[in-house]
Formats: C-alpha cells, sequence, structure tokens
C-alpha cells in the first residue's frame, strides 16, 4: 500500500480532477472518516485514500451532471 506521501505522482495532481479537489478538501473529509469510524488511531493512509475517492467521485458526478444539464438545455 502507498503511502500518504506516494499517494499522488505530479501527472495525477494535474489531471482535471485533482484540480478541483484541494489537499485542504481531502485533508478535511480524512478527518471526517477518522471521526465516523470512532477516531481510531493508526489508519490515516487509509482514510486519506477513502477521502481521495469520495472526493473524485464526487467531483466526476457533478462533472457528469453539468455535462448532461447542459446537454439537455437545463
Amino acid at each position: 500500500m502507498r503511502t500518504v506521501d506516494q499517494a499522488l505522482t505530479e501527472s495525477e495532481l494535474r489531471g482535471p480532477v485533482f484540480q478541483l479537489v484541494s489537499v485542504g478538501e481531502i485533508r478535511q473529509r480524512a478527518y471526517e472518516i477518522y471521526v465516523r469510524r470512532g477516531m481510531q488511531d493508526g489508519r490515516q493512509d487509509e482514510d486519506w485514500f477513502e477521502a481521495e475517492a469520495e472526493l473524485r467521485n464526487e467531483t466526476q458526478q457533478d462533472q457528469q451532471q453539468q455535462s448532461w444539464s447542459h446537454l439537455s438545455g437545463v
């Protein structure tokens, strides 16, 4: 498993989704995940990766909805 420091390469950080999601947003979401699971220490990497995945999925869904709205004229 990659550590947080190894998680994102420069090319991944330049990708369209990560231009829309800041490190601060990932950090906040990782903290929320940590709190949700009872503030158990030792799983910060898992929390970080889960936060990235959640935010990436949300961002992609938002982009898709905007595309469909644009195409349908809504």
